[in-house]
């Protein structure tokens, strides 16, 4: 829990409102690695960003998957950025905020 004045990726309460107002919805990803913890602040994707994911995972699933880090990262530990298993897993924490959402469809 994180309380007001604190900084979250070195980033103030302040900034991050400003960055929401830019982006939108934020998330942020935590990665544990024994009793250290990483985190990240991503933005969703665009439908550019998905369109183009897609076509480099047809050719390349780890290059796709880093792109999309690298795409949507707006601010993290560096740990997250230099060590790949940190990367990796906040990667695959991504993934799961990317899933499909729940939805319904009728007929009218």
């Amino acid at each position: 829990m994180t309380t007001e004045n604190e900084l979250i990726c070195g980033l103030t309460p302040d900034q991050i409102s400003e960055l929401k107002a830019k982006h939108g919805l934020l998330s942020l990803v935590t990665v544990t690695d024994g009793e250290k913890q990483y985190v990240g602040i991503f933005k969703e994707p665009t439908m550019d960003t998905l369109s183009a994911i897609t076509a480099l995972a047809k050719q390349d699933e780890v290059k796709a998957s880093l792109a999309l880090f690298d795409n949507c990262l707006l601010a993290c530990d560096d740990a997250m950025k230099k060590r790949p298993r940190v990367r990796l897993s906040a990667i695959a924490q991504l993934s799961e905020i990317m899933k499909p959402l729940e939805g319904h469809i009728k007929n009218l």
